[in-house]
């Protein structure tokens, strides 16, 4: 080897061992510069996010378009029951109630509602098309039928099913089955005929109310005697659960002092027959009295007040004790050679009492 030369594996360490430069040196072996051209190569580095410098002043980038856009939301319905559960009435063994259990749709897309299964002694689904289909924020209600066989207390389930994210909604059901009874009730359930004079009559009235679930019909009246007369009931009545009618009960005495009976209602009710409780008292026909008589207001009072005055305009005084349920009433505490002034005023359910009627007078004559 001449003096002043280098070999190949020496001007590989000196490349090395003096660093990478951007231009080649101006001297070089005809052998050496391949091997720095090689190791130029292997030293350039490509990547996509971006570009690396290695040795020498190769480089490289790579760029892509992006999309800007949000990918696409996927829309999904969601349905929701208002409640977990849903409880009927009482209902009577035979008849069938209805509620509605309403499901909403809390989701972002809509809702196909496929099927309703309902199980459980009683209960069923009502009229109700299917599929239905509920937009998103919108609300159906689910017809739920109860129609006891039996009395007492019934459970089942509703199962209503549908797409979506909830595919299915359970909601327990319960219901009580009563047995048809009519109940007979009597207001008031007691009569007061207090200072009737002998020869006159005096009237009250009762109303009779079905308190009980299946239809009443009242049947007769047990005569109660001592001058009490009850009656006479509307031929054919009957009252449906709820239905009011009312009943007369007449004191006629014709002995003097006091007077207690009961009378019985008759019917198809458990509480049959139905007891009214009777009392008055009898006393001589005065010297003066004075007989009052007016028109019912139906469909509001429910009694009476009778006032009297001795000057026209009032002021009056009240002269009943107890209210009027009857529309006549005798004054028996009159003196002769006196004008009287009445009027009379209703008494609602309320217990809210009317302006006073119109004004009669009853001249009564001297002794």
């Amino acid at each position: 080897m001449l003096p002043g030369t280098l070999s190949r594996a020496k001007c590989l360490h000196r490349h090395r061992s003096e660093g990478c430069e951007n231009t080649l040196p101006r001297r070089l072996d005809p052998k050496c510069s391949t091997a720095i051209f090689r190791r130029f190569q292997v030293f350039v580095v490509v990547t996509v996010a971006g570009i690396l410098s290695g040795c020498g002043s190769g480089s490289a980038s790579v760029s892509q378009p992006v999309d800007p856009s949000p990918p696409a939301q996927q829309l999904e319905g969601l349905l929701i029951a208002s409640a977990s559960s849903v409880g009927f009435p009482n209902t009577v063994v035979g008849t069938r109630d209805t509620m509605i259990a309403m499901v909403m749709n809390e989701g972002t897309g809509a809702v196909t509602v496929s099927e309703v299964i309902v199980v459980g002694n009683g209960f069923s689904f009502g009229s109700f098309s299917l599929p239905a289909i509920v937009p998103a924020g919108q609300s159906i209600g689910i017809p739920l039928q109860f129609s006891p066989s039996s009395g007492g207390l019934v459970g089942g389930t509703a199962l209503i099913l549908c797409d979506g994210a909830n595919p299915s909604i359970s909601i327990s059901l319960s219901g009580f089955g009563l047995f048809p009874q009519p109940q007979l009730a009597v207001l008031p359930p007691s009569l007061n005929f207090n200072n009737t004079a002998l020869g006159t009559a005096q009237q009250q009235v009762v109303t009779l109310t079905n308190t009980g679930n299946q239809t009443l019909t009242p049947t007769g009246i047990i005569p109660p005697g001592g001058g009490f007369v009850g009656g006479p009931l509307p031929a054919g009545l009957q009252l449906a659960p709820g239905d009011s009618a009312t009943l007369p009960v007449t004191f006629m005495p014709t002995t003097a002092g006091p007077a207690a009976a009961t009378l019985f209602i008759t019917s198809n009710a458990t509480n049959s027959p139905t007891p009214i409780q009777l009392a008055a008292t009898a006393v001589n026909p005065p010297t003066h009295f004075v007989s009052l008589a007016w028109q019912a207001v139906a469909g509001y009072a429910i009694a009476y007040n009778v006032y009297r005055g001795t000057t026209s305009g009032g002021p009056y005084v009240q002269q009943n004790v107890l209210p009027i349920t009857a529309t006549t009433f005798t004054d028996l505490g009159v003196s002769g050679d006196t004008t009287y002034y009445y009027v009379v005023t209703t008494l609602a359910y309320n217990g809210a009492e009317s302006v006073n009627s119109n004004e009669v007078s009853a001249a009564v004559p001297g002794p």
